[in-house]
């Protein structure tokens, strides 16, 4: 089920070069949710991912990526998992009993 959640998700950002992050991202929140049975979480976890992006896009110049500030794409994706891990971290106990479905 959160690998069927994490490729809708995926798809439905409809940019292919987007998809794989996107894919990632999704496992990230559905174990999210599947861990404390809240939708705060994830949702949580998507609005942090999503306010760094723009908030990097209007520190930077247009062709600057998070890869090319750290030197490579090992480095961004362990920036990225430790980000949402920490957030994660924060938010579980916050979270765990609201918004169950």
């Amino acid at each position: 089920p959160v690998a069927w959640s994490a490729l809708f998700f995926s798809l439905i950002h409809l940019n292919p070069a987007q998809m794989p992050a996107a894919f990632a991202m999704g496992l990230l929140l559905g174990v999210a949710y599947k861990w404390t049975g809240s939708l705060a979480v994830p949702i949580a976890i998507h609005i942090v991912n999503n306010s760094l992006a723009v908030g990097l896009s209007l520190a930077t110049t247009p062709d600057t990526t998070l890869t090319s500030m750290l030197g490579s794409s090992e480095a961004a994706a362990i920036v990225v998992a430790v980000c949402s891990i920490l957030v994660f971290l924060c938010l579980r106990s916050n979270f765990s009993s609201y918004n169950k479905v």
